[in-house]
């Protein structure tokens, strides 16, 4: 495994003002990439620095098999472990719809943003976000397979910090199923 320092807390598009004018930025951390014969994952946190709605977590994760018969992943597979130990689901696509209004402010701040995924697919086969576990309508999926001749896996993934925040410290991504990955995602 090796963790690439893309751009850590980099600032990016979509500055937003709150109420007492104080800008409000979206920032990505360390950018994390898990190679091995079988599969290359990519992982790119997202979360609100400040005061600004700090309990979204979105993770942008890319998943493209490199050999071996077809990868299956289910919404169940995706995880985070807190530094604590304890482990924390996807949110519910029920609590993803009631929080759009929350999450719309971080969505258009992340609308134009860099696409730091696509850097580590080269030739493009990584950047539509097929995956859908997470759909403002429509039939959402639970399950996504893929094989070496398929496109890349890839979408947003969301998680809710049950405190409201998520503290400073290093989480566990883990994506289960047929690939078992784990990835260190840093929250500054």
């Amino acid at each position: 495994m090796r963790t690439s320092c893309v751009a850590s807390a980099a600032v990016l598009t979509g500055i937003l003002l709150v109420g007492d004018a104080r800008a409000q930025t979206v920032s990505v951390d360390d950018v994390v990439e898990y190679r091995s014969d079988r599969v290359h994952v990519v992982a790119a946190p997202y979360h609100y620095q400040g005061a600004h709605d700090p309990r979204w977590l979105l993770i942008d994760v890319g998943i493209d098999v490199r050999s071996g018969g077809p990868l299956t992943v289910e919404r169940r597979d995706f995880y985070i472990v807190r530094p604590d130990g304890v482990e924390l689901p996807l949110a519910s696509q029920r609590e993803y719809r009631q929080s759009r209004a929350e999450l719309l402010p971080m969505l258009l701040a992340l609308h134009d943003r860099k696409d730091p995924i696509r850097d580590f697919f080269p030739g493009g086969d990584c950047e539509s976000h097929n995956l859908r576990f997470f759909v403002r309508s429509g039939i959402r999926q639970t399950l996504a397979d893929t094989s070496p001749v398929g496109p890349c896996l890839r979408d947003d993934l969301f998680f809710a910090a049950p405190t409201g925040a998520w503290n400073r410290g290093t989480y566990i991504l883990v994506i289960g199923g047929d690939t078992d990955v784990r990835l260190p995602i840093e929250i500054h």
